[in-house]
């Protein structure tokens, strides 16, 4: 009569009681989920909010602006046979070792002391090196 997963009426009865009290904690979690949802959102405009009165008060101008994200997409460079080991190659930084002699050292000190910048790797970095083609793929397709 109650099906073959069920052999009295108090089984079944259980399993009705079972179900509903799933069925309600999976109802109030939702409920729960959009409520905190909407508390998150509430905070963040809040928060804005405030944000832009004090700005407002210290008598700042701030224009509206749009942060947007730009996917870097590096364009694989063909091997041409050139020398990977110079100095600077595909915009790799330049690190001094720390067993520089002292003539080296002031000659890095000249450098930021005369013109703002390290002029002694500077000047071993080539002219004519490779750098990455930091282009979207759309604009370097031929």
């Amino acid at each position: 009569m109650y099906g073959k997963y069920f052999s009295t009426k108090r089984d079944f009865v259980w399993a009705l009681v079972v179900f509903c009290c799933i069925l309600a904690v999976y109802l109030y979690h939702n409920q729960l989920s959009d409520r905190l949802a909407t508390l998150e959102e509430f905070k963040r405009t809040h928060q804005e909010e405030q944000q832009q009165q004090a700005v407002r008060e210290a008598g700042l101008i701030v224009p509206e602006f749009e942060v947007v994200k730009y996917a870097t997409h590096y364009t694989p460079v063909r091997d041409d046979g050139w020398i990977e080991t110079l100095p600077g190659d595909m915009g790799k930084p330049v690190i001094l070792p720390d067993n520089i002699t002292e003539d080296v050292r002031q000659l890095v000190q000249q450098g930021y002391d005369k013109q703002g910048l390290n002029q002694y790797v500077s000047d071993l970095i080539p002219v004519r090196r490779r750098l990455p083609d930091l282009r979207d793929p759309w604009c370097t397709s031929e």
